[in-house]
């Protein structure tokens, strides 16, 4: 064990600054090395049940720490994440933000991982810009699989939760997956232009697909505007409905949107299988399918292009509506 250690802590002080390096082995001390001091650890509890229920201008003043890694329990799990805390004064008052930034020193000024700011004239913590990487949060139980983002929001909503100032989480569902950074392919593997420039599987229609609603209903979000409110009323009916995927002609759209020959390979391989299979089932087990498929991480990006390339026709065919300001907000006493 202490020749691992050696070769861990030479590689990390070759490649951290020093305050990063302390906060790195801090880290790993589940992991039973010795010989290095914990530089800071902060303890920050949340619950299964806050998943389950569901910047200003002109400043003055404003002071900055350049990022701790702090540790947040989830049941026996535990989570790392890096946080930048700043204060400011403006025209509004007193401030407060926190940024999530890449735990890794390498990516840190590069890579934004997730920004929470808080206007306590409003009471509202606005939640912008997150992302999906796999340094923004580490487990300290290494085999442990759980997904970025979700715990990246469990942790904004349970830091919302413990301030007195905030009653609402507000953010603008603008969610998007990216299939070529999502599954990540053999580094050997050229990608073709036609699948590396595109926009990405915008959630809150998927999810509406599968589940009839938008991607952050399952943590307690409700649409703010008052023509969303309707949008999702009306989704809501539409899926309950559960209209069944042979009311469409899938192959049609499908071959009407893709044209790479490459991509037309994994279609007749791997999606009309499924069409056969889902054809006189509701549409949502159909479109739910695609992330079950699991081949090789190229041909699960080119599954995932595909799905993007169909999934705002499937919601046209499907009658539900598009939403508007798609401004979205969590209300914290209820």
């Amino acid at each position: 064990m202490s020749n691992m250690f050696s070769f861990f802590q030479s590689l990390i002080e070759k490649s951290y600054t020093n305050k990063k390096r302390q906060d790195l082995l801090s880290f790993f001390s589940p992991m039973r090395f010795s010989n290095f001091v914990i530089k800071k650890k902060v303890n920050k509890n949340f619950t299964l049940n806050d998943f389950l229920s569901g910047g200003g201008k002109n400043k003055s003043t404003q002071t900055l720490n350049d990022g701790i890694l702090e540790e947040f329990e989830l049941g026996d799990l535990k989570f790392i994440a890096r946080l930048v805390h700043g204060e400011a004064t403006d025209i509004k008052g007193h401030t407060h933000s926190i940024k999530f930034v890449s735990v890794d020193d390498i990516n840190e000024k590069s890579l934004n991982c997730a920004v929470l700011n808080f206007d306590y004239q409003q009471k509202t913590a606005f939640v912008q810009s997150v992302g999906d990487f796999d340094n923004c949060v580490l487990c300290a139980n290494r085999k442990f699989e759980y997904k970025v983002g979700q715990i990246m929001m469990l942790i904004m909503i349970s830091i919302c939760k413990r301030d007195p100032n905030i009653d609402f989480i507000e953010l603008t569902d603008n969610t998007f997956l990216a299939c070529m950074k999502t599954y990540k392919p053999n580094p050997s593997i050229e990608w073709d232009d036609t699948f590396v420039k595109h926009s990405g599987l915008n959630l809150k229609y998927i999810s509406t697909l599968i589940k009839g609603e938008t991607y952050y209903a399952k943590y307690g979000f409700v649409p703010k505007d008052l023509y969303d409110v309707d949008v999702l009323k009306h989704n809501v009916k539409i899926f309950a409905k559960k209209k069944l995927l042979n009311t469409i002609d899938i192959d049609k759209l499908v071959r009407s949107k893709i044209t790479n020959k490459k991509a037309l390979v994994v279609y007749e391989k791997y999606i009309v299988p499924l069409i056969n299979k889902f054809n006189d089932k509701p549409a949502c087990y159909f479109i739910k399918e695609f992330f079950n498929v699991n081949p090789d991480p190229y041909t699960k990006s080119v599954i995932c292009y595909i799905l993007e390339k169909i999934h705002y026709s499937l919601y046209d065919e499907l009658e539900y509506k598009p939403y508007g300001p798609s401004v979205f907000i969590k209300y914290l006493n209820d």
